[in-house]
């Protein structure tokens, strides 16, 4: 089984109140965990890209599986977005825990 985690950008500015609703989220929602990036790349110094769409992220992640892996960070960027935290909670982690 897969086990998906989420991390965060803390630079972005996220304060206490956010990580503590995000925290509450991730374990609610049953992700493996909640990390935050030891590094600064972030949309302001370009390294940023838009998000996939469920079935690639599955895809994807199917193919570390297959290979081996058994857990993952999925980078978190919009950390306001806790209704996308959950869609993807309720649209990808059981695909891939069925692997």
């Amino acid at each position: 089984m897969l086990e998906v985690a989420i991390m965060v950008e803390g630079q972005e500015g996220v304060g206490w109140d956010r990580w503590r609703r995000l925290a509450r989220a991730v374990e609610d929602l049953g992700y493996a965990g909640l990390y935050r990036s030891d590094h600064f790349p972030n949309k302001q110094t370009g390294w940023y890209s838009d998000s996939l769409e469920p079935g690639e992220i599955v895809e994807r992640l199917g193919r570390l599986c297959e290979a081996g892996v058994q857990r993952v960070m999925l980078q978190w960027l919009e950390v306001n977005d806790i209704d996308a935290l959950e869609a993807m909670a309720q649209t990808v982690l059981p695909q891939l825990t069925a692997r």
